[in-house]
């Protein structure tokens, strides 16, 4: 790289921000064809006000780490937190871990990816999932390994968020709450009638906002582009929406000082707590480590995070309780080719 370069690809960058401007109608890229788009308009943009709440909120997350990966197995500890917080002030954190098991099954001459949990996670249900029912559908038994790995993380959190309701609570996830599977889908149907039941609330936020306009354009980068200030919430998204993705999407900047634009979905059923809910969420946003991000998904991550030190120690003591020889049988080679690099340097 050099000036002239850097030059060139600014100014094409310019080129190309103008000519998306010259759309007549910018609107949000539908997820499918079951959505219908509502232009993106100065009018849909709602102040926060902050203020603290007196119900319950709890915020939920997970974290993961693999303890071995090899083309049959594949060894993942998880943990889930669960964190209170009622008029600003923590009140509670839970935790729940535990192993997961995942292997390929041959079941009449198809190989299923099968998971099974230990500890504290085997109360779930084992998933048998066929090729076809992960999302990549080409990688190698490895990466199918840790993809049905990931699909039981996510379906487990969504069943730990369920067991924390009790009544009038709001349920905070750290994702959008469209269904990516059918699993998913009947995971989040049956969180949805279990808050219902507990007159509870279901949101969740998604930190990373990867979505873009019709024109090409992310949507947080054309929603600055509005200039709007302080803290703000974008409604009317969509005029209908999947009846699988029983949620409203919607964006939010929850500090004046916020960097980042972040999606917000809550239930259908809740939509008419919206700018409450978020207005809870922005009086909780103020932490300097991450200024407009609610501290409880902060302290929820910390909670849940399987840090590098963790995973060495539980890797050393799984293969100190199985024995060395199914150890060696099971490494990775590409470990012991990096093992044998750093023995010729010293």
């Amino acid at each position: 790289m050099n000036k002239i370069l850097a030059a060139q690809i600014k100014k094409d960058m310019q080129t190309i921000s103008l000519q998306r401007m010259q759309y007549p109608s910018i609107h949000l890229q539908p997820f499918s064809q079951a959505y219908i788009p509502l232009e993106l308009t100065k009018e849909n943009f709602t102040k926060i006000i902050p203020k603290q709440t007196d119900k319950t909120m709890i915020f939920i997350d997970g974290g993961n780490a693999e303890i071995l990966k090899t083309p049959d197995y594949s060894i993942q500890f998880l943990r889930f937190a669960a964190v209170g917080f009622q008029k600003n002030k923590k009140i509670f954190q839970k935790k729940r871990e535990g192993y997961l098991l995942v292997f390929p099954k041959k079941m009449e001459s198809t190989i299923y990816y099968t998971t099974k949990g230990y500890g504290e996670l085997a109360d779930f249900p084992e998933l048998i999932l066929s090729p076809k029912e992960l999302p990549q559908k080409n990688g190698t038994s490895i990466t199918k390994l840790s993809t049905a790995g990931d699909l039981f993380r996510s379906l487990y959190e969504i069943h730990f968020a369920a067991k924390q309701l009790e009544h009038d609570e709001i349920i905070v996830l750290d994702r959008a709450l469209l269904p990516e599977n059918g699993f998913e889908e009947e995971a989040f149907t049956e969180l949805g009638e279990h808050a219902a039941n507990k007159n509870a609330i279901v949101c969740g936020l998604n930190k990373t906002t990867t979505l873009l306009c019709n024109t090409g354009e992310s949507i947080a980068t054309h929603l600055h582009s509005f200039q709007q200030k302080g803290s703000w919430l974008y409604q009317n998204v969509f005029a209908t929406h999947d009846i699988k993705h029983n949620a409203t999407t919607n964006f939010v900047k929850l500090h004046p000082k916020a960097k980042y634009i972040f999606r917000f979905e809550i239930a259908a059923q809740n939509k008419q707590s919206t700018e409450d809910v978020v207005s809870f969420l922005a009086s909780l946003s103020n932490d300097a480590a991450f200024i407009g991000y609610p501290y409880g998904l902060i302290v929820a991550d910390q909670f849940a995070r399987v840090s590098n030190r963790e995973k060495e120690l539980l890797q050393t003591l799984f293969f100190q309780y199985v024995g060395t020889d199914f150890a060696t049988h099971t490494v990775d080679a590409h470990n012991i080719l990096d093992t044998m690099g750093e023995r010729r340097k010293t």
